[in-house]
Formats: C-alpha cells, structure tokens, sequence
C-alpha cells in the first residue's frame, strides 16, 4: 500500500513541476518584442553610417550608437508623456546636444568629416526622422557633386535647344 502510495505522490510531484517549468517557457513564448520605431532604426543606421564613414574606433561607434537609444528614447518619453509640445526649441537643443557629445567623441578630422556627412541627404533624413535635425535653410541637404553635375549638364543642354 504504500508503495503505491509513494508512486502517486511522485507522480502528482512531477507533473507540478512540470507545470511550473513549463509555465515560465510559455510566458516567455507569449512575449513579443516590440518592433523598433522608425526613430530607433535610424539611430541605428546613423550610427552605422558614421562608422563607416567616419572610420570610427569600436568603443567611438559603441558610445555613438549608445548615446543615439538614449536619445532616442528620451524623445519618444517625452512624447508619450505629451511634453515634446509643450517644449520649445526641443529639436535644436537636442541637435546642439548631439553636435557636443560629437565634438568629444571624435577626433578633429572625424569632426570635419562629421560636418560634411551631416549634409548629406542620407544623413539629414536620419537626423530627421530622430527629430534630431531642426528645421532651417543651413539644414537643406547640400546636392552632391553628381548631382550638380547633371544640373549643369541639363542646363547646358537647355541653352543649346534655345538657341
């Protein structure tokens, strides 16, 4: 009798347990990580963009790419909270924060480098889709030299078909 009785009773014993491993696994299964918000993705892609560019040192990279998510999700607080509205001038102070935390990062031909790939459209739209990038003719996208030289070259041909 109480060899059947020690049988249920570890028997009742594994299958609790067994409820309580599984019940974790399938609460971990049940969350979902949420998709990253444009921002976040272009924090990411600026970051990136840098790196390459810029020939950024691994720990440079790591502290840009960092300081971008914070950044990112203190503006994404702020406008959770309905208090991005209310705060004037917040793009150009965190675009003034942005360009010191810069000035520390890199080294002074990083820094030139840095201001030029700013002015590239690729650059300013991350910039803008962080909400890092005010709004202002000294932030319109410098056409590259491509591009002027197809702006030349279909002026030039405008001139020739007038004549």
């Amino acid at each position: 009798m109480s060899y059947v009785l020690c049988r249920r009773l570890l028997a009742g014993l594994l299958l609790s347990t067994a409820g309580l491993l599984a019940a974790p696994a399938q609460a971990q299964a049940s969350l979902t990580v949420a998709p990253a918000t444009p921002a976040q993705a272009s924090a990411g892609q600026f970051a990136r963009l840098c790196e390459t560019k810029l020939k950024l040192a691994p720990e440079q990279a790591a502290s840009l790419h960092t300081y971008l998510d914070q950044e990112v999700s203190y503006l994404n607080v702020l406008a959770a909270n309905g208090l991005a509205a209310d705060t004037p001038d917040l793009t150009s102070t965190e675009n003034e924060q942005l360009n010191r935390v810069v000035a520390k990062l890199l080294t002074p031909g990083q820094l030139r480098d840095y201001g030029k790939l700013r002015q590239t459209p690729q650059a300013q739209t991350y910039l803008r889709t962080m909400a890092l990038l005010p709004d202002g003719p000294e932030n319109a996208a410098k056409p590259s030299k491509a591009q002027q030289r197809r702006t030349a070259q279909m002026m030039a041909q405008r001139a020739e078909t007038a004549d």
